[in-house]
């Protein structure tokens, strides 16, 4: 190699060791994106709606993160009435609706995360943790021979939460990530009530 070439072969060498050397040193974390969410009830079908999401963390080393998390869905879906009253989901547009429900749902979460093996570009893990959902629901009915609109606010509800996953961090910078997985919430053990969503989004190391 000619000896002009030397001071750039240290000069990489060097920018490489400070890279290595910040990313040891990144200890928190912060960052958000979105996805889709599913939301189970044991009465009524609410379907799927879009999700977003902040979390705040700090790694402990390369393979357990702690984290707290925030999460917001919201869904809307039409009705119409059948045999006894029971809600049929009407999917038509050309049909109109009798019964709209809308529910919202905040998870507020505690994750500890464990990624396998050492912090590279492509990183996978598993996590699981607990917390809090609460859950409103609004029921708005209408009259279609009289053109009437009653509302009605429905329940408002808050109950502990487990949750359970898993995903990847995809790194392009040593403190920058792009981040998807998958996550079900289950509250107090009722199947019938969970939440599984799909998310990605970005994280920044610091």
């Amino acid at each position: 190699m000619p000896r002009l070439h030397w001071p750039l072969v240290a000069a990489l060498l060097f920018v490489g060791m400070l890279d290595e050397s910040a990313a040891q040193e990144q200890r928190f974390l912060i960052g958000g994106g979105g996805g889709f969410s599913t939301l189970f009830d044991p009465n009524f079908e609410l379907g799927r709606g879009t999700n977003l999401g902040g979390f705040f963390g700090v790694r402990f080393n390369d393979n357990v993160t702690a984290e707290v998390s925030l999460a917001f869905t919201s869904v809307s879906r039409a009705f119409t009435l059948g045999p006894g009253g029971n809600l049929i989901i009407e999917t038509d547009a050309a049909v109109v609706a009798q019964v709209q429900l809308e529910q919202n749902r905040y998870h507020l979460d505690g994750t500890l995360y464990y990624h396998f093996g050492r912090r590279k570009p492509f990183h996978p893990y598993i996590l699981g943790g607990g917390g809090v959902v609460r859950r409103n629901l609004v029921r708005t009915n209408f009259d279609t021979e009289t053109g009437t609109i009653d509302q009605e606010e429905g329940t408002l509800e808050t109950e502990r939460t487990f949750s359970f996953g898993g995903g990847f961090d995809f790194y392009f910078r040593y403190n920058i990530a792009v981040r998807a997985d998958f996550r079900w919430w289950v509250p107090g053990g009722e199947w019938g009530g969970r939440t599984r969503r799909i998310f990605s989004g970005l994280a920044y190391y610091f």
